[in-house]
């Protein structure tokens, strides 16, 4: 009898190793052909990370005989097993062709190095032991992998797992009917949250329709994250702001930026195929009237004309006789004292050269002049950086988005620390400060700005470009839903779809003038202004030389009456003192004859 009990011992140990190990066969095989399976599709050299939770050899066990099959000999491989050490510092490739775990999942280190992979790599956990299921789906679901797969070492069943829910199945699928090849998730209803900077979504009405066909693309809906960050300086409401985004754990928020700050080692930063080129919007101010009669011409031209004038004038004062017509009057206005053809030879060579010059520069004043009145330029063109620089206009920006304020330094110097709600403000601008601005959107805010009084657009924005940044999108640690954000968005931007949408909202932006209605056909009194100003002021200055002329001559008159009177009492006081002197003569004659008559 003893014998028989030794010899059923001996059968029923050599049964289980054998039924032992034909199911360690069977998963192995399994295992690497579900790897070249992936291998067939992979567009690199295929890489593997094997992994084994226990601290027992690399080579021992089921996940060394995977390792070590030679149907694997051309894939790269790469090994680790639970240690001490840390693996921070251990750069690895972020999305391997497939990540192979043996046995339950649970240590710090298996955390440490499974959080260098994105959530979307393709994960195969083996486990032989029921609680070893449980631990490695809960331990991967945390870390927000989607893409995994368990295999049973002790039965035929796998369980498939995704983003919501995952699916235990009791027979083994083929390898090509295992890891969903497209990012298309179904959500079952559990919705998407989205959260903005100021709770508006205004200024997100094109990434909140792409988030909506997002939505649907995965069975699901949208829904807006409120918070309570309005209050408090601007430093304080972004840490609100983010503290909120962090702990609500909000799917996306659709503030972007520009700018990639650091390495994106949580995987929450969503590089699209979106532009932000930056542009810069400059106030423009209106022209004084005076700037407007003198801007035609340049300063060169002003002074040569003027010592043109003054030089005849100066001829004409010198020799009156051989200059007998005014010359300015002649030359700008045609008056002639004298007949030009019955004048004399220099006469006729200095003024017949001035009106032939004068004429074309009167032409040309008149003609800049008029399309200054219709399309008025500023009072200083700012047409580069340099110009934008010496000209000491503020920005209003806000430098959580606009990052060039600190990294150009005219603009650092130039940046209004009062305001931090630059692109907020980009609808309602106060035609004071300058703006950082998308320069496609920021050409169909322009008509908003529009002065029909001064006929001329108050902003302008600069032909050169700042420079062109990716739009980057934050979601949440580690988000799952990262592949099909990018999917769709992109389908919506190579179709063309997203264009349009930019386009129809940047033609409703357009509609309207902030400053006031207007129409181009209706003739306003300051667009004659100007012509009125010139006029009256002609008339002025005619009027005050037409008085100093008359007062001149009164003065004239005056003096040659005085010098003709004080000549005749000159000329009566000689007479008389003449007559004088003969009278006395006379007298004294007469005297003499009547003594010496009466002496006889």
């Amino acid at each position: 009898m003893e014998t028989i009990g030794w010899k059923l011992l001996v059968l029923l140990t050599f049964g289980c190793s054998f039924g032992s190990s034909g199911r360690h066969s069977g998963t192995l095989d399994y295992v690497v052909s579900i790897v070249l399976e992936l291998a067939k599709t992979e567009r690199g050299v295929p890489n593997c990370v094997f992994y084994k939770e226990n601290n027992a050899s690399y080579q021992d066990g089921f996940l060394g005989q995977v390792w070590r099959d030679s149907r694997l000999e051309f894939v790269t491989k790469t090994v680790f097993r639970r240690a001490n050490s840390s693996i921070e510092k251990v750069r690895l490739l972020v999305e391997p062709m497939v990540v192979i775990v043996q046995g339950g999942l649970r240590s710090k280190f298996a955390r440490s190095l499974l959080r260098k992979f994105k959530p979307s790599t393709k994960v195969i956990v083996t486990y032989f032991y029921e609680a070893g299921l449980v631990s490695s789906l809960m331990f991967l679901t945390n870390l927000s992998f989607y893409n995994t797969v368990y295999i049973s070492g002790f039965n035929l069943s796998v369980t498939v797992g995704d983003i919501v829910s995952s699916e235990h199945l009791d027979y083994r699928p083929p390898p090509n009917e295992l890891f969903k090849t497209t990012p298309r998730r179904n959500l079952a209803g559990h919705p998407i949250t989205f959260i903005t900077i100021n709770n508006s979504v205004e200024r997100f009405k094109l990434l909140l329709e792409w988030l909506g066909e997002a939505a649907l693309f995965m069975n699901t809906t949208v829904l807006q994250s409120y918070h309570l960050c309005e209050k408090g300086n601007e430093v304080n409401k972004t840490e609100c702001f983010y503290r909120h985004f962090s702990v609500e754990k909000v799917d996306i928020n659709l503030y972007t930026i520009r700018v990639l700050p650091f390495h994106d080692n949580l995987f929450q930063y969503l590089n699209t195929n979106l532009q932000f080129d930056v542009g810069l919007l400059v106030p423009r101010f209106p022209l004084s009237y005076f700037q407007l009669f003198t801007m035609p011409f340049s300063w060169e031209i002003w002074t040569l004309l003027l010592i043109l004038f003054m030089l005849v004038e100066v001829l004409h004062l010198t020799w009156p006789v051989v200059f007998k017509n005014e010359p300015i009057l002649t030359v700008i206005c045609g008056f002639e004292r004298y007949d030009l053809h019955k004048a004399g030879r220099w006469e006729k060579m200095v003024l017949l050269s001035m009106i032939v010059l004068t004429f074309f520069a009167i032409n040309a004043y008149e003609t800049i002049l008029i399309s200054m009145m219709t399309s008025k330029p500023a009072a200083k063109e700012i047409r580069t950086l340099a110009d934008f620089h010496e000209s000491g206009i503020k920005i209003k920006s806000d430098r959580q988005i606009n990052m060039l304020v600190d990294q150009i330094g005219c603009f650092a110097k130039s940046y209004d620390n009062a305001s931090e709600q630059g692109l907020d403000m980009a609808h309602d601008m106060d035609r004071k400060h300058a703006y950082i601005y998308r320069r496609d959107l920021g050409r169909n805010i322009l008509p908003r700005y529009y002065d029909p009084a001064n006929r001329m657009y108050r902003y302008k924005c600069l032909d050169l470009s700042l420079g062109r940044y990716p739009l980057i999108l934050i979601t949440k640690t580690r988000s799952p839903l990262m592949e099909a954000f990018a999917y769709t968005l992109n389908c919506l931007i190579e179709g063309g779809i997203y264009h349009f949408w930019d386009n129809t909202l940047a033609n409703l932006i357009a509609k309207g003038n902030h400053l006031a209605k207007f129409d181009l056909a209706v003739l306003y009194f300051s667009d004659l202004a100007p012509a009125l100003l010139a006029w009256s002021i002609g008339n002025v200055a005619g009027g005050a030389i037409f008085w100093i002329e008359i007062q001149y001559r009164i003065h004239v008159a005056a003096t040659k009456r005085f010098i003709r009177l004080h000549d005749d009492l000159n000329r009566v006081e000689i007479v008389g003192s003449s007559n004088l002197r003969m009278f006395v003569r006379i007298v004294a004659r007469k005297s003499e004859l009547t003594l010496k008559f009466e002496l006889e």
